[in-house]
C-alpha cells in the first residue's frame, strides 16, 4: 500500500471502529428496554421480518460488489467520465429495484402468518410487515453514492454518518419505548433514521464527487454494460447463497421451533452480528486497497497484504472464540436475566460457525477485490443448497443447534476449501498448501486453548461484570502473548509493524 492508501485504510478503520463499537453499545441498551418495555414475541417477529426482508435483497442481483469493482480501475485512473456514466447507470437500475422489493413486498403480505409459530396471534401484523418493507425500500435510495465513496476509500464519511444517526436513533427509540410502549412506533423511527442517513450521504458525495451530477441520464455502452452485467450474474449467486445460508435458517427456526425461540436466539447473534461488524472493517477497509494494489500489479506486495490479513484473522478468531466459550451464557445472564438463556450445545455451534466467518474474511476481501467471484459462484450456490436440506433434516431431529451445525457442514464441505484454492491459482500463481497448513494449525491451537480457559468455568466464579471483565481479560493477554511469540519474526508480523512505525512517526511530526 502506499502512504496515501495506508492512511485512508487506518483512517477507515479507525472510523468504523467507532461507529460499530457506538452502534452495539446502542443496540445492547435498546434490545434490554425492548424486551421489558414490549416483550420477547415481538423480538421474534422483529428477526423474522428483518430475515424474510432480507430475502428480497436478492432483487438487486448482486450490483452492490459488482458496482464497487467497477469503480476502483476508473477511479485509480481519475476517469470521472466513466466514474459518471457508471453512477447514472447504477442510479436507473437501483430505482428500479427499489419499486421491485416494493412489489414483491407487497405480494408476501398474505402469506406472514405462515412463518409465525406463536402460542397467541400478534395484532396488526401486516402493518408492522408493511414499515418493515418500507425501511428496506428506503434504504436502496442512494446506495450507489454510498458505494462510490467505499470504492475511493472514503468510508470514514459514511461511518461518522452512520454513527450520528445510530445514536439519535436509538436515544429517541428508547424514549419512544418508555413512553408510548408502541412496537409500531420503535419501527417507524428506523424508517425516518434510514431516509435522514441516505439523505446525508448523497449530499457528501456530491461534494466529493460534484462532477457525477453531470452524467445523470446518460447511458453507458455496450460494452461496458455487458461486462457489467457479467460480474452481477456471478454476483447474484453469492446473493443468493448468503441468503439461504443466513436469512432462510433464522425463518426454519420461526417455523419448526418457534418464533419466540428465534427471538432468543436473536440475543446470541446479536453479540456475533456486532463482533462480526466490528471486525468487517477492519477487512472492509483494506478492500479498495487491494483492489488498486491488483490493478497495479503489485503481484508480492498483494501477497503479503493477504498474509498479513490471514494473521490478523487468525488471530481475532481464537481471541473473540476463546472469550465466547468462556463467557457467552454469562453475558445473556448479566445483560438480559437467565431466563433468556439457551442449551450450551447452542453455544458451541455458533461459536463454531462464527470462527468460520471469520477465517474466511480475508478471502473474501482478495475475491471482491480481485473480481475472481466469477470463478467461485457456482461452490456457493451448492453450499447454500446444502445448507438448506441440512437445516431441515438437522433441525428436525435435534433442534436449534442442528440448524446451526447445517451451515457449518455446508461451508465446509464446499467453499472453505474451494476458494482459496481459486485465490492462490489465480491471483498469487502459486500452491495453497501452506494456507490450508496455516489454517490447520490454527484450529488446533484455537481446541488447545478452548480446553485450558474451559477449566476456568470449573471454579464456579459468581456471575458478575467484574468476573466477566476478568476471564475475558485473563484469556486476552494469553492469547495476545501466544500469537506475539509465533508471529514477531514473520514477514506479515514486520510489514504490519512497519505500517504503524510509520503512522506513528507522521503523527510525531
Amino acid at each position: 500500500m502506499t502512504e496515501s492508501r495506508t492512511s485512508a485504510t487506518l483512517k477507515n478503520f479507525l472510523t468504523g471502529m467507532f461507529q460499530k463499537v457506538l452502534a452495539l453499545v446502542c443496540t445492547f441498551i435498546s434490545r434490554k428496554i425492548f424486551i421489558i418495555y414490549i416483550g420477547i414475541e415481538y423480538l421474534g417477529i422483529n428477526s423474522l421480518f428483518a430475515n424474510i426482508l432480507s430475502m428480497l435483497s436478492l432483487a438487486d442481483l448482486g450490483f452492490g460488489v459488482a458496482m464497487s469493482y467497477s469503480f476502483y480501475k476508473p477511479l485509480s485512473e481519475h476517469d470521472e467520465e466513466r466514474v459518471g456514466l457508471l453512477i447514472s447507470f447504477y442510479k436507473r437500475v437501483y430505482n428500479v429495484i427499489a419499486l421491485l422489493i416494493l412489489s414483491v413486498g407487497m405480494a408476501l403480505m398474505p402469506f406472514l402468518r405462515f412463518f409465525v409459530n406463536l402460542e397467541s396471534d400478534i395484532p396488526y401484523l401486516h402493518l408492522y410487515y408493511f414499515v418493515f418493507l418500507l425501511q428496506t425500500v428506503f434504504s436502496y435510495l442512494f446506495v450507489y453514492k454510498a458505494t462510490l465513496l467505499n470504492a475511493d476509500q472514503k468510508s470514514y464519511v459514511i461511518n461518522r454518518i452512520s454513527s450520528a444517526a445510530n445514536f439519535l436513533k436509538t436515544v429517541a427509540q428508547i424514549i419512544s419505548i418508555v413512553i408510548f410502549k408502541k412496537y409500531i412506533v420503535f419501527i417507524l423511527i428506523q424508517v425516518v433514521s434510514i431516509l435522514i442517513q441516505n439523505a446525508a450521504v448523497s449530499f457528501k458525495a456530491d461534494k466529493f464527487f460534484p462532477y457525477i451530477r453531470k452524467s445523470y441520464g446518460k447511458k453507458i455502452d455496450g460494452k461496458l454494460k455487458k461486462e457489467i452485467s457479467e460480474n452481477m450474474g456471478s454476483m447474484f449467486l453469492y446473493k443468493l447463497s448468503s441468503v439461504m445460508m443466513n436469512s432462510i435458517d433464522s425463518i426454519l427456526i420461526s417455523k419448526l421451533i418457534g418464533t419466540v425461540i428465534l427471538g432468543m436466539y436473536s440475543n446470541y447473534l446479536e453479540v456475533i452480528n456486532g463482533l462480526f461488524l466490528f471486525l468487517n472493517i477492519l477487512f472492509s477497509s483494506v478492500t479498495a486497497s487491494v483492489g488498486n494494489i491488483v490493478a497495479r500489479n503489485e503481484n508480492e506486495k498483494s501477497l503479503l497484504v493477504f498474509k498479513t490479513l490471514q494473521m490478523l484473522s487468525f488471530y481475532f478468531s481464537s481471541l473473540i472464540i476463546t472469550c465466547l466459550v468462556l463467557s457467552y451464557q454469562h453475558f445473556i445472564t448479566l445483560w438480559l436475566g437467565a431466563e433468556y438463556l439457551l442449551d450450551t450445545k447452542v453455544v458451541y455451534a455458533a461459536c463454531l460457525n462464527f470462527y468460520l466467518s471469520i477465517c474466511v474474511m480475508p478471502l473474501w476481501s482478495y475475491r471482491e477485490a480481485c473480481g475472481i467471484y466469477v470463478r467461485t459462484k457456482y461452490i456457493m450456490l451448492i453450499a447454500a443448497a446444502l445448507n438448506l436440506i441440512l437445516s431441515v433434516a438437522l433441525g428436525m431431529a435435534i433442534g436449534l443447534s442442528g440448524i446451526i451445525l447445517a451451515s457449518v457442514i455446508s461451508r465446509c464441505a464446499t467453499y472453505i476449501w474451494f476458494e482459496p484454492k481459486v485465490l492462490f491459482s489465480t491471483v498469487f500463481k502459486r500452491s495453497s498448501k501452506s494456507y490450508f497448513l496455516a489454517f490447520l494449525l490454527n484450529f488446533l491451537f484455537l481446541i488447545l486453548i478452548v480446553l485450558f480457559v474451559s477449566q476456568l468455568q470449573r471454579l464456579q466464579f459468581s456471575v458478575s461484570w467484574l468476573t466477566f471483565i476478568l476471564e475475558n481479560s485473563v484469556a486476552c493477554i494469553l492469547i495476545s502473548l501466544l500469537y506475539l511469540l509465533f508471529f514477531h519474526k514473520r514477514d506479515e508480523f514486520l510489514y504490519l509493524k512497519s505500517i504503524f512505525l510509520r503512522r506513528h512517526s507522521r503523527g510525531q511530526k
